[in-house]
């Protein structure tokens, strides 16, 4: 097991899993993975970050206060993330009310053109092939 020294936070982090802790809980699961199933922090050994979260890049600073790690964005937002437990393969985090198991990656491009962000739900995208199939008639 690490230690929980900032260098073994350091590297590129991706969504595994959100923790259902009951029966109950299994509903909002559904809702809650597809929030976050994008979810990717890349910590870097200078102490800035950049990540993924919510359909939104962000950058910033991050630092490790005992079990607590605190991601402040350039744009002044701060995220504290209770730390759960690491391993050299995964991450366990608890913020937003959720807890969340982060997998170690080689490697996430987390470059996100503002294009890639705009999202058009399934729905929408639907109904403007079938509005196109429509007035060609």
């Amino acid at each position: 097991m690490f230690g929980q020294k900032p260098e073994d936070f350091t590297g590129y982090w991706t969504y595994k899993t959100v923790v259902v802790h009951t029966k109950e809980d299994s509903t909002k699961y559904k809702l809650v993975e597809n929030l976050y199933e994008s979810l990717n922090i890349h910590f870097k050994k200078d102490g800035s970050y950049s990540s993924f979260i919510l359909n939104r890049k962000e950058n910033g600073q991050w630092k490790l206060l005992n079990n607590i790690l605190e991601l402040r964005s350039s744009q002044g937002a701060i995220i504290e993330m209770k730390i759960i437990e690491i391993n050299n393969k995964e991450l366990t985090l608890k913020f937003a009310n959720e807890t969340f198991k982060l997998k170690k990656s080689k490697n996430v491009l987390l470059s996100f053109s503002t294009s890639e962000l705009k999202t058009t739900p399934e729905k929408e995208k639907k109904n403007k092939r079938r509005k196109k199939r429509i007035t060609k008639k």
